[in-house]
């Protein structure tokens, strides 16, 4: 079978379309090999902190990583996106009003990745530590 240019062409550009599509952009795993700290470390909350209170909401993403349960209490460890450089992540509490009825049931299961549109969260300073908490989300973009 022969191929043309024009044949040769599409099934590149197919390829390489399918191989960017393949590539998880939502992942942190650079951020904290870089900054050398651990997301629960006091030091690398307060960057990540500092880093919400610098850039407006509008220009920051956030993608869920995973859900975890202690106890009563519920959080998602969440990849935050400022820009392509700046990629950071942090373990939200879920407070209880806020509405992640799917990714409970299924325990995050198939929601890795998910964009959190409309992140609503505080952070909080207690006795010298950091906490940050959901308070609400408008959409989950799976």
């Amino acid at each position: 079978m022969k191929f043309n240019a024009s044949k040769k062409i599409l099934i590149a550009s197919t390829l390489l379309i399918s191989i960017g599509a393949c590539t998880d952009n939502n992942q942190c795993d650079t951020a904290l090999a870089a900054s050398g700290k651990n997301y629960t470390d006091s030091s690398y909350k307060a960057i990540v902190k500092k880093a919400l209170e610098d850039l407006p909401k509008n220009k920051t993403k956030f993608y869920l990583d995973e859900y975890v349960k202690m106890g009563a209490d519920e959080f998602l460890l969440v990849n935050i996106k400022q820009t392509p450089k700046t990629c950071l992540k942090a373990m939200f509490q879920v407070m209880p009003d806020v509405f992640i009825a799917d990714i409970r049931k299924t325990q995050g299961l198939g929601y890795r990745g998910a964009e959190l549109k409309g992140l609503q969260y505080e952070s909080k300073l207690q006795a010298d530590t950091i906490s940050f908490a959901i308070t609400g989300i408008e959409t989950i973009i799976d």
